[in-house]
């Protein structure tokens, strides 16, 4: 993936009826994305509203050959969010041993249960009050060890400096190559409680229960996750990418 998803503004409001415990997802608009069509020519972007019953959960973007869940979060952004969904997306490893560990990052070969490949795996950093872009391979020794040292160490995982961080990963999964992609953007340049968070998968890849889990609990509404179907609205999910 290579565009940057358009803008939109969460909003909470009501009248949007929704199945109790269910994640349900209304369209809202559709839009012609004039940066960069899809791989099949498509340039339009069909937008749907996601709803916990009458409120607003994020966002949901369509495009011919890929997707993206957009939500805002008050949690803040750490730097173990990105690669945590990636290995909740696509690891055989249990959830619990998952969120153990204090930092996801991909190596090029793992050797513990090994379901999926990284083939690139590349950080774009934009920092408050700087007009450059910061970026590093993940992968490679020497971008990794930079990224550590002058960014996950030294902010404590906080992201106190990011005002909008892109993860781009190529994996091989299932001998296919897929094109992933995480972003956050600082909504308020004065505050580190209001985020927007995205993920950005191929279509044909439908988002495991555990990593929409974990979208919920890093959303300003996490107190109605314990209320939600995640299978069910899974196959919500799947009724549009289907369709």
């Amino acid at each position: 993936m290579s565009q940057r998803i358009p803008k939109v503004q969460t909003l909470h409001r009501k009248g949007n009826e929704g199945p109790s415990g269910v994640l349900t997802f209304k369209p809202f608009k559709t839009v012609e994305n004039e940066d960069e069509p899809d791989k099949s020519g498509e340039r339009h972007l069909q937008i749907y509203e996601a709803f916990y019953g009458k409120q607003i959960f994020g966002y949901l973007y369509v495009t011919a050959d890929q997707y993206s869940l957009v939500w805002k979060s008050s949690g803040g952004f750490k730097f173990e969010l990105p690669y945590t969904q990636v290995e909740l997306q696509f690891s055989d490893l249990p959830t619990r041993r998952i969120y153990d560990k204090k930092l996801c990052l991909p190596v090029r070969n793992w050797a513990e249960k090994k379901c999926y490949e990284n083939k690139r795996a590349t950080v774009s950093l934009f920092l408050l009050g700087e007009d450059d872009v910061r970026e590093f391979d993940l992968l490679d020794d020497k971008g990794r060890d930079e990224y550590m040292s002058e960014f996950v160490i030294r902010q404590a995982e906080s992201g106190s400096e990011i005002a909008f961080a892109r993860y781009d990963s190529e994996i091989l999964f299932e001998e296919k190559h897929l094109n992933i992609c995480f972003t956050a953007e600082r909504m308020d340049p004065e505050a580190n409680d209001d985020w927007e968070f995205v993920i950005n998968l191929p279509r044909h890849i439908l988002i495991t229960p555990r990593s929409l889990r974990w979208a919920i609990e890093n959303h300003e509404l996490n107190e109605v996750k314990g209320e939600i179907d995640f299978k069910a609205s899974r196959f919500e999910l799947a009724n549009i990418l289907n369709g």
